[in-house]
């Protein structure tokens, strides 16, 4: 595999993960939101991010 080729296929791999990865930083945003205006804790909130930050 050349290394232009590499580089298409990440750049692909990046592209279709772009949606899932946005998603699940809205929701871990939406879960901290709701949880702070509630003023409960915000562990959903910090789990979906978590989940981004790991999960990559």
């Amino acid at each position: 595999m050349t290394s232009e080729t590499r580089r298409v296929v990440g750049a692909a791999a990046g592209l279709a993960a772009f949606p899932l990865v946005y998603h699940l930083t809205e929701a871990g945003a939406r879960a901290l939101r709701q949880a702070y205006a509630s003023f409960g804790t915000a562990w959903a909130g910090a789990l979906w991010l978590a989940a981004v930050a790991g999960g990559g």
